[in-house]
Formats: C-alpha cells, sequence, structure tokens
C-alpha cells in the first residue's frame, strides 16, 4: 500500500518553507545582478529580429530611447527576468523539496511526467516566437505602416548637384566632413572631429525614411514589452498538451471525446490564438498552426500516456520492451 514518506508537524512546516525560501534565493538574486553586465547583449539579441526587419523594408536599423533612465529600466527587467528563467530550475526544486514528503508515490509519478513535459513546450514555443514569429511579425507590420513610395521629378543635367556615395561599409580613412550613404546599415554618416577633444575623426549617422507622412521609429521600452508580452502569452497557450493531459487523467475528456470535438478545438485555438497574438491575422495564423499541432500530440500523448500507466510507472517500460523487440525482430 502506498503511503507519504513522512509527516511534520505545522511549526516544522513553518520551518521548512522558510529553509526553502531562504534556499530558492540563492541562484536567482546573484545571477540577476552578473546578467545585468551582459544585458546590453541580452537587449541587442532580442532586438535583432526587428533590426533584420527595418534592413529588409529599407529602414534605419535603430529604436528610439525617450527617456535618460529608459535604457537602465530596460536592462533591469532583463537581468530580472533572466535570472528568474535560469534559476527556475532550482526554485522548482526547492518547491519539490518541499512538496514532496507529503506526496505519495503515484502523485510523484504524474508530477516527473508533466515538468519536463511543460518545460519542454515552453522551450519550443520560445524557438518558435523567436526564430518564426518575431521576424514575419515584425516584417508585416512595418510593411502595413509603410507609406506608398513617392514618385521623383526629372531635371535637367546641367543643373548643380551634390553626390553622395554609396558604400557597404564605412571607408578606412576620411576627411572631416566627408558625407556617405551605408547601404548596409541605411544611414546618411558624416565624419566630423571628435567631441572628447582629442585628435582624430568620429563618425556620427542620421537614419534615413521613404517620403511620407508616417514616419517608423520603434521605441525601445515599448519593443521589449511587446517582446515579453507575447512570449509570457505564448509559453501560456504552448501548454495545452498538460492541461488536457490533466484533463484526461481525472477523466474529463478522453481520446475518443478529443477526436469528435475537432472542430469546437480548431474554434477555441482560433480564439486563444488572436488573444494571445498581437493582434494581426498573420500573427494569429503562426501561431494557430503549432497550436492544434499540439492539439493532435495531446491525444497521441493521451493513448501513450494513460493514467494508470503513469501511476503505476510503466510507460518507460513499455518503451524499452518495444524497443527490445524491435531490436530482436531485426536481428531475427
Amino acid at each position: 500500500m502506498e503511503h507519504r514518506e513522512s509527516s511534520m508537524s505545522f511549526g516544522a512546516h513553518l520551518d521548512e518553507l522558510r529553509r526553502r525560501v531562504f534556499w530558492s534565493l540563492i541562484v536567482p538574486v546573484p545571477t540577476s545582478i552578473i546578467l545585468f553586465f551582459v544585458a546590453p547583449t541580452m537587449r541587442e539579441f532580442i532586438c535583432a529580429p526587428v533590426y533584420a526587419a527595418q534592413h529588409a523594408r529599407g529602414l534605419p536599423m535603430s529604436m528610439q530611447v525617450m527617456s535618460p533612465i529608459e535604457t537602465l529600466s530596460v536592462d533591469m527587467k532583463l537581468a530580472l527576468i533572466g535570472a528568474f528563467v535560469i534559476g527556475a530550475p532550482w526554485v522548482l526544486y526547492q518547491v519539490w523539496m518541499f512538496v514532496s514528503p507529503g506526496l505519495y508515490i503515484h502523485e510523484k509519478r504524474f508530477a516527473h511526467f508533466l515538468v519536463p513535459l511543460s518545460a519542454l513546450l515552453v522551450a519550443a514555443g520560445m524557438a518558435l516566437l523567436y526564430w518564426v514569429m518575431l521576424p514575419l511579425m515584425m516584417s508585416g507590420l512595418i510593411a502595413f505602416g509603410e507609406s506608398p513610395p513617392s514618385p521623383m521629378a526629372t531635371r535637367d543635367a546641367s543643373s548643380p548637384t551634390i553626390v553622395v556615395p554609396i558604400v557597404v561599409e564605412d571607408p578606412q580613412s576620411a576627411v572631416a566632413g566627408e558625407l556617405w550613404f551605408n547601404s548596409a546599415a541605411h544611414e546618411i554618416r558624416v565624419a566630423i572631429p571628435s567631441s572628447n577633444g582629442s585628435e582624430g575623426l568620429e563618425v556620427v549617422t542620421v537614419g534615413v525614411n521613404r517620403p511620407g507622412a508616417l514616419h517608423q521609429a520603434f521605441r525601445l521600452r515599448d519593443y521589449i514589452d511587446f517582446v515579453l508580452l507575447v512570449a509570457i502569452a505564448i509559453a501560456a497557450t504552448f501548454q495545452l498538451p498538460v492541461a488536457i493531459l490533466l484533463l484526461g487523467w481525472i477523466g474529463v475528456v478522453d481520446v475518443p471525446m478529443l477526436r469528435a470535438k475537432r472542430k469546437i478545438a480548431f474554434f477555441v485555438i482560433a480564439v486563444l490564438s488572436a488573444v494571445a497574438g498581437p493582434g494581426d491575422l498573420l500573427s494569429m495564423g503562426l501561431l494557430m498552426v503549432p497550436l492544434y499541432a499540439l492539439y493532435e500530440g495531446s491525444i497521441l500523448l493521451l493513448l501513450l500516456a494513460p493514467a494508470h500507466r503513469v501511476a503505476g510507472g510503466t510507460i518507460g517500460r513499455r518503451m524499452r520492451d518495444r524497443a527490445a523487440d524491435g531490436d530482436s525482430s531485426s536481428t531475427t
């Protein structure tokens, strides 16, 4: 007969809780301090998709900072969030060490199955967001806000003109006042005397935009908040298989029901995609495809990992037996 490992008094529970809370802060707090010094690299990594989209649409690769402390506050936010993500396994371990003595053996097996699955789904969602959704979303949103191209009038070839050289890389040496257009960065650059009083030159830049009533300039804080909000929404919606498994294990849903309700599930997934995404049709479509794939994968998971197999700890054993049968049949 299954039993809990130990029993504790209320006072002992409070002491254990205080101890686990203290130990859970050991990793995130120093990690946040360390990450603050690498936050500029994290910031550039998060901004890389919008920079690529700006470059593809012929816009300067830049973000606006509208207050003196905006960059500092963004870096602090990224450091805290990064520390939470890195320290999450340690914090979960401390929570598990506090909770596990009061669980039955079969309840621990459910947790051992669900926690790695949940972490894997979050990682898959973040990869999809960064390498697929963000580049396509930003490219589409920037294209939607573009002004139509304005025609250029012709002029007499004999009239005076200023010709700005177009280069891919900045010149190795320049003179004060030299002007050029960097086509890789979509910026006009000028060499001027150094502003710190030392000898030599420095380069200042001027972003260029197509003529029109709309001038697309993205604010750093708003973009970071947008990415973090979408990331949280995707991390939550990608827990769909976990939710379906839990409902299946307690008997609310089963495999025949999930198969019969595919149309309703598709409608619910469409609503979830519209709510979780930034609101445009492109993002909604990009999110619907993996969510529906997760729904179908949840049906397969419920078939392979029903409650009685998870509670009995026979899932890994059945997989090993199938692998052994396959090896033996191939050798014969």
